[in-house]
């Protein structure tokens, strides 16, 4: 677990299992949606939790790693919920944002959200500076 702000922790599995109950966590991982949500395999894209479920502090989101560029119809919603997820617990619990090994999905939205706070410069905000 690599804490990448004060309170912003991403992780793995592992960590997942080892943070204690004042931790808000966002569990970015089929394999965690699916525990949670009680299903094995695919849900019907017309399950009411097909994309998230949240119970108190704890977000699972239905993501895997793909090929192909995931779509807006799924990414926005899914992004808006863990950006709203993040701004209410953020300052007053630790977060872990965790996928299965904390290379891809995790990092990506640690990385989102800090780019969103201001926290770091996104892309944008540094071409304009570097170009004048």
């Amino acid at each position: 677990m690599k804490e990448i702000s004060p309170r912003l922790f991403i992780g793995n599995d592992c960590d997942c299992v080892n943070v204690g109950p004042d931790w808000a966590v966002v569990h970015a991982c089929k394999t965690c949606h699916q525990k949670r949500v009680g299903y094995r395999g695919s849900l019907p894209a017309s399950h009411p939790n097909y994309l998230i479920y949240e119970e108190g502090f704890h977000l699972y989101l239905n993501l895997v790693d793909m090929e192909r560029e995931f779509l807006p119809k799924f990414t926005h919603p899914i992004m808006q919920v863990a950006f709203r997820f993040l701004g209410s617990h953020h300052k007053k619990h630790n977060v872990l944002v965790h996928c299965n090994q904390g290379y891809s999905r995790s990092p990506a939205i640690g990385l989102l959200w800090l780019a969103r706070q201001n926290s770091i410069r996104n892309y944008a905000t540094w071409h304009q500076q570097s170009a004048i």
